[in-house]
């Protein structure tokens, strides 16, 4: 039987290298109602999705510093507003290009960034559109597309499976205010053979989470988890190859009732064995 070696591998960049993905949220939004200190979430509001094709490449690397791009390829959006909410069966609106929601909204748009530093160059790139709604949505989005890769990049050869490492909390501030993370908890929990490959198989849960938005009078406090696979050899070592996050999360306004918010998200490195998406591709 072939060792299965127990420290992770982080990902070597290589000038030129390009990597095809497909980012995908499901955001559905819900009444609540104060049951003594707590909401009890009642009625579904609203379902928004969101599906991405990008590509990821190294453009450079100097000094161990490696300058990464992201260009969208295809981005479509598609909205269940309220009002049939309360049938059993409902179909969902078919998907429509960003380009023709947002106005001036271009097919290619990319931005280019240095290590952890993406949201300058998001902000910059999604900066003509944050007056539409959508452009706001997007914005947000794809700062958890870079979640992902982040937290696997924060992931060192010393780590063996079975660790569990606690990160300290961090203030990260965003467009339209500050977001605490607080001490994402991660397992290297298992080893899986997927395709052929070995994968190391990650587990996050961050709990207690606020987003502070001073200029609306608006909090957000969330809790989330996420799961991931990492190849451990091959060209793709180190990098997520599939990954899945949940996020339930409370938007607290003056005067207003706390809406509830229900994220899914998920992210799959396409290759010539495994695409997905293939309905919204004919």
């Amino acid at each position: 039987m072939k060792q299965i070696s127990k420290g992770f591998v982080p990902h070597l960049y290589r000038i030129g290298e390009s990597h095809e993905y497909l980012f995908e949220v499901t955001e559905a939004s819900y009444s609540t109602e104060q049951l003594e200190r707590l909401p009890m979430i009642k009625d579904l509001l609203k379902i928004e999705e969101l599906t991405i094709r990008y590509r990821l490449s190294a453009i450079s690397v100097e000094n161990q510093e490696v300058r990464k791009q992201i260009a969208l390829i295809d981005a479509r959006y598609r909205e269940l507003p309220n009002g049939n909410l309360k049938d059993s069966r409902i179909e969902m609106p078919a998907y429509r290009p960003l380009s023709s929601t947002i106005p001036d909204f271009p097919a290619d748009l990319s931005y280019s960034y240095i290590g952890e530093n993406f949201i300058e160059a998001l902000n910059q790139a999604c900066g003509p559109y944050l007056a539409h709604p959508l452009g706001v949505f997007l914005h947000y989005k794809l700062i958890d597309v870079h979640s992902f890769q982040s937290v696997v990049d924060d992931i060192g050869s010393q780590e063996s499976l079975g660790d569990v490492v606690i990160s300290p909390s961090e203030d990260i501030e965003v467009e339209h205010g500050v977001f605490h993370n607080h001490e994402p908890v991660r397992l290297y929990h298992r080893v899986d053979l997927l395709e052929g490959v070995r994968h190391a198989y990650f587990k996050v849960q961050t709990m207690g989470n606020v987003f502070r938005v001073p200029q609306q009078g608006m909090e957000f406090h969330t809790n989330y988890q996420m799961t991931f696979h990492v190849p451990l050899e091959g060209e793709a070592a180190g990098l997520v190859s599939n990954g899945e996050q949940q996020e339930l999360g409370y938007t607290v306004k003056a005067g207003e009732p706390v809406t509830a918010v229900q994220r899914q998200l998920s992210l799959r490195l396409q290759n010539d064995t495994a695409r997905t998406g293939l309905d919204w591709e004919e």
